[in-house]
């Protein structure tokens, strides 16, 4: 009876450890998203184009466009963000990995329905760079 006791004592402990190990060594390999110490930053502009798109009138900071995140090779986003007055946005603690931005700009084929079409830009973050710049969003509105 002891020995059936002590053998089950161990069996536990061994499949105990390995749980931990294998815990252990998937939490180190966080995928792109929340829980990291990288921030992003850009800006969106937007361009204002008569009603063809043929003549640029002017081109201004866009306050107030919401900014979307999308983590790795996810189809949905997962954060949003409302950019300032000089059309800044800003998103923190991220993991290193490759993220794609996107806003809202108005449809120039003019073969959206809704009269809208995203404005996508491709991001890297690697850890030895705390604050990464993305590329401009420029939206034709």
């Amino acid at each position: 009876m002891l020995k059936l006791k002590s053998r089950f004592v161990y069996n536990s402990f061994v499949h105990g450890l390995a749980f931990l190990l294998l815990s252990l060594t998937t939490a180190c390999s966080n995928p792109e998203g929340t829980g990291g110490d990288l921030t992003l930053t850009g800006q969106v502009l937007a361009r204002k184009y008569n009603l063809t798109f043929t003549n640029l009138i002017a081109e201004y900071p866009q306050p107030e466009e919401r900014v979307y995140l999308i983590y790795g090779n996810n189809e949905i986003y997962s954060e949003d963000f409302r950019t300032d007055y000089q059309g800044r946005f800003r998103f923190e603690n991220l993991q290193p990995g490759n993220y794609t931005l996107y806003a809202y700009a108005r449809d120039s084929t003019g073969n959206e329905p809704s009269g809208l079409m995203p404005v996508f830009v491709q991001v890297s973050l690697q850890s030895g760079k705390p604050v990464s710049e993305a590329p401009v969003l420029i939206l034709p509105k």
